[in-house]
């Protein structure tokens, strides 16, 4: 899933808690932020190819019926699951709006517009679910999000009258959406990748001037920055690091203080 900042906390929220929803509905893929028809972008949109109990879930076919029941009675019902199963397009093409507020419930005109997908949700925050009721029509199906997870109080139904376009077009929107997301973090690990490499074959004048300055302290023992700091800290204060082990105990016996051990030297020699 994409995620957009221009959202509201609350809408991220909700968005990803339906998300997860529809994921466990057999929702799949799913995208946020995708253009289902000319000037409707959904808040969420996904595909689904229901097996048997998906589609009793979402119930868009009845309950099969129990074998314990008589043969006639067991015959119909079991005919009537079949083909409303049947009946079901394949792939179905699902939206989902996520309104927070009850302005934006109110004002938004899509509740009437004709369906660019065979299935529509309304996600909403619980307290908003009275006027929900009485604004948006019954073919919607209404979710409600809370800390606890989704709760569907009403099942979406089959729009009539979709078609192979339509169905097209929002699979196309969220490839779209997912090749974006998948390219660019592609692009993103190759070229971080290729600046790892950069920098350990090649040493720019700057990184030279920091070694060289790193080289210089240890030699003074750090006396520069005027208390008391280790060979790691100075490390650490002139942006080297991941140095091996053994590579800083060197540094600390060998080059630690060693201007300070030289000129004691020279002075020992001229007295």
């Amino acid at each position: 899933m994409t995620p957009d900042r221009n959202k509201t906390l609350s809408t991220r929220q909700i968005t990803a808690a339906v998300v997860g929803w529809m994921d466990n509905y057999g929702f799949k893929p799913i995208e946020t932020e995708c253009m289902v028809a000319e000037a409707w972008q959904s808040d969420i949109a996904a595909l689904i190819d229901c097996t048997e109990g998906e589609a009793i879930q979402l119930r868009l076919a009845p309950r099969k019926p129990s074998w314990g029941i008589a043969n006639d009675k067991y015959r119909q019902k079991r005919e009537a699951f079949e083909n409303a199963y049947k009946a079901l397009p394949s792939p179905m093409s699902a939206l989902v709006e996520v309104k927070t507020s009850l302005s934006d419930l109110r004002k938004d005109s899509k509740w009437n517009r004709e369906s660019p997908t065979d299935l529509r949700y309304l996600a909403i925050p619980p307290h908003l679910l009275d006027r929900a009721l009485g604004l948006v029509p019954v073919s919607w199906g209404l979710l409600t999000a809370t800390a606890e997870g989704v709760k569907a109080h009403r099942y979406a139904c089959l729009e009539p009258g979709i078609t192979m376009d339509k169905r097209f077009r929002v699979a196309y929107s969220i490839s779209i959406r997912r090749d974006h997301r998948t390219r660019y973090k592609t692009q993103r690990e190759i070229m971080k990748s290729a600046r790892v490499v950069r920098n350990r074959e090649v040493v720019t004048p700057d990184r030279w001037n920091h070694i060289v300055l790193a080289v210089l302290d240890i030699c003074d023992g750090g006396s520069y920055f005027r208390k008391e700091m280790s060979v790691e800290q100075i490390l650490a204060w002139h942006r080297i690091g991941k140095l091996p082990v053994s590579v800083i105990e060197r540094l600390k016996k060998e080059l630690w203080c060693l201007r300070k051990r030289v000129e004691s030297g020279e002075d020992e020699r001229a007295a």
